[in-house]
């Protein structure tokens, strides 16, 4: 039984989608707006973790990810508070726990547009 029960937990994982800006078509984001990471999951799970940032120099920045609830096909926006906002490229990596099953993605983002004028 205990094998019938860890190969149905297994299969049960919770797939999760992670994505940066995903309203842009290219991953370039204004200085002045904030980051929206985006999470789809296939099934109802929690997930928390954080993001590790990388410049173009390697000089690294870290952000906690809190709770958050994923309800199964559903997409959540995640605005990002505290990301590095100087023009240049970014690599962000995302490492997070979705109901005791990691998740991981590396994804690159820009802050590279000028800020919007009024």
């Amino acid at each position: 039984m205990n094998a019938l029960a860890a190969t149905l937990f297994l299969f049960g994982a919770a797939t999760i989608d992670v994505a940066l800006a995903p309203d842009q078509p290219l991953p370039f984001v204004y200085v002045d707006d904030p980051l929206i990471l985006q999470l789809k999951s296939d099934a109802d799970v929690t997930v928390k973790g954080r993001i590790d940032f990388t410049d173009a120099e390697g000089d690294p920045a870290s952000l906690e990810i809190p709770a958050i609830e994923l309800r199964a096909n559903g997409t959540h926006w995640q605005p990002l508070e505290g990301v590095p906002t100087l023009k240049g490229r970014y690599n962000a990596h995302v490492a997070l726990d979705a109901g005791g099953s990691p998740v991981q993605a590396d994804l690159v983002f820009l802050p590279d547009r000028p800020a919007r004028q009024e």
